[in-house]
């Protein structure tokens, strides 16, 4: 497949100016996965620009560095970028249909995929602590690291309140350790997720929560001064606190097809 043309002059002049002077091979790849990752994330393009993109990344994970221009890979997917700003973005059902049916290879198919309906994980440590006699409160706040299929990673800061009908009571406090998988992803710093807990406590109290799920994701364990058993509904607030930028390496393994959400 020959590469993308440069339609404009002032964008060939800003490459001989240097503003995307040739990359490294492995920096270029960088560049040409997250160029990628941003127009098929907005569903841009259709099957000829996309079908480019999959032979750019494939050609460069051969060793292929450039374009017969001589320009990295990376250099025309920026430009492509450009062009496909002012253009509508396609529908996600059928961008989805799109992909499935271009015949892209496995891969490539399915780091796209990451891409066009990114989803997420997270690993979780925290804590929480609360009263129940008969009905109760308890309070929860968790510090999650997460990472999403568009290869970007960050860390969350979760607070949470939950309300609860029990048989007896206690003052509980402990520990939390929870997972997410396949989370829709969103792009907004805060979202919302609703939790259920089933709350066993006697000396040593246990909870089992499912947050945003049917299957419980949080196991927590920590001292029961008295006994109960008992539900408890309510819900967290999950606060971007610090991004930790693109974990490239991760992206690769999904364009091996080793690693999959």
């Amino acid at each position: 497949m020959k590469c993308h043309r440069l339609f404009s002059l002032n964008l060939a002049l800003a490459l001989l100016s240097g503003l995307l002077l040739p990359l490294p091979a492995r920096a270029d790849l960088n560049t040409l996965l997250s160029c990628a990752s941003r127009i098929v994330y907005n569903h841009l393009g259709g099957v000829n620009e996309v079908k480019m993109l999959a032979s750019y990344i494939e050609r460069n994970e051969m060793g292929q560095e450039n374009c017969q221009d001589g320009q990295p890979f990376s250099s025309h997917c920026l430009i492509l970028e450009q062009q496909l700003k002012s253009s509508p973005p396609s529908e996600a059902a059928a961008y989805k249909d799109m992909l499935g049916n271009i015949g892209l290879t496995r891969g490539v198919q399915n780091l796209f995929t990451g891409f066009a309906e990114p989803v997420y994980r997270c690993i979780s440590v925290g804590g929480y602590g609360g009263l129940q006699l008969f009905v109760g409160v308890v309070g929860v706040l968790d510090l999650a690291k997460c990472k999403s299929t568009l290869g970007n990673s960050w860390l969350e800061i979760r607070p949470g309140l939950e309300l609860g009908l029990a048989y007896g009571g206690d003052l509980g406090i402990g520990g939390s350790l929870g997972w997410d998988r396949e989370v829709r992803y969103t792009s907004w710093p805060f979202s919302l997720t609703p939790r259920t807990s089933l709350d066993i406590g006697s000396l040593i109290g246990i909870r089992l929560t499912s947050r945003g799920q049917l299957v419980p994701n949080t196991v927590s364990a920590g001292i029961s001064a008295g006994g109960k058993i008992g539900v408890a509904m309510g819900g967290q607030v999950n606060i971007t606190l610090l991004p930790l930028g693109t974990d490239y390496e991760y992206l690769k393994k999904r364009l091996g097809s080793v690693e999959v959400l």
